[in-house]
């Protein structure tokens, strides 16, 4: 029988993952559970253990740590000076064990010390990726109540990170895919899951749309305060305009943009720089067409 969410409508931007099998056709349990995470990576989303890493990391450095005391202990020692002078002659049993024993006490931590840094650096999950897997999870329920937990920290979770940066506009126009669903941008892919309230979006298609909307939207902010600067008379309410223009396209461009305070900033100049070039050259196109008019 097949499950409905009616909490909310989860979203997803498809990969080139191969799954052939709908969701639905998983028994209920981890099977499912497996399946649904795995059907696309908006969906992927593990604990990282980063409490439990680092009490493993800890125990390894105190072990290290007395190992290091031992060592110099039996350095200072040493009745043989010579011994500490070469590797090949020391006959000091105690020592070669020692530094044997650090050798593989180093590699099992140098080891733990690298997986807990590509911890650390691995992508945390959007609220929205976090709040879909949480409505499958309470509306499906796959689990036992006690084994049910893994989104309860959401500090601990990650996820993997983006092949490309996804920029803002392509995050507005996926968060819309309950509103696109109904003019040809829903679930189109079937053969991941037969549930209509889980909507996968194909990255071509979220990027197709992100880029002529931000081509409209660059076309409008070009022509649409030509046209009105044009039936202005007054130059001081020209020069209002151009400032209320240059704040609008500012703030634009830092909402729907990655770009940088120095690349913001050097936009809005190259913006105002338009604007104002265009305001300079009307009063002689007028004055012109008046002296024809005489």
């Amino acid at each position: 029988m097949k499950t409905s969410l009616e909490d909310g409508l989860l979203s997803a931007t498809t990969s080139t993952r191969a799954q052939k099998v709908p969701i639905e056709n998983y028994r209920r349990g981890y099977p499912r559970l497996s399946a649904f995470l795995d059907s696309d990576s908006d969906f992927t989303v593990y604990r990282r253990f980063g409490y439990l890493h680092t009490r493993v990391l800890l125990e390894k450095q105190d072990v290290l740590s007395e190992l290091e005391q031992k060592l110099h202990d039996t350095d200072a020692n040493e009745t043989t000076a010579f011994y500490l002078c070469s590797r090949e002659a020391d006959k000091n049993i105690t020592r070669c064990e020692l530094i044997k024993e650090i050798e593989i006490a180093l590699r099992e931590y140098n080891s733990l010390l690298d997986d807990y840094f590509k911890n650390v650096r691995r992508t945390k999950p959007s609220k929205r990726t976090v709040q879909n897997v949480s409505y499958w999870l309470e509306n499906i329920r796959p689990l036992v109540e006690s084994e049910s937990a893994m989104l309860d920290d959401v500090n601990d979770l990650v996820c993997p990170m983006p092949s490309t940066t996804r920029s803002k506009m392509e995050t507005l126009v996926e968060e819309a895919a309950a509103f696109l669903q109904q003019h040809g941008y829903g679930n189109e892919d079937l053969a991941k899951s037969t549930d209509h309230n889980i909507v996968y979006m194909t990255s071509h298609r979220i990027m197709l749309t992100a880029r002529i909307l931000t081509s409209m939207i660059a076309v409008i902010t070009i022509a649409l305060p030509i046209t009105i600067i044009y039936h202005i008379a007054s130059m001081l309410t020209r020069l209002v305009f151009i400032c209320l223009c240059a704040s609008w396209f500012a703030a634009y461009v830092s909402l729907v943009s990655q770009a940088r305070v120095v690349e913001i900033f050097s936009a809005t100049a190259a913006y105002c720089a338009v604007l104002v070039v265009f305001v300079g050259s009307i009063p002689n196109s007028q004055s012109a067409a008046r002296g024809t008019d005489s």
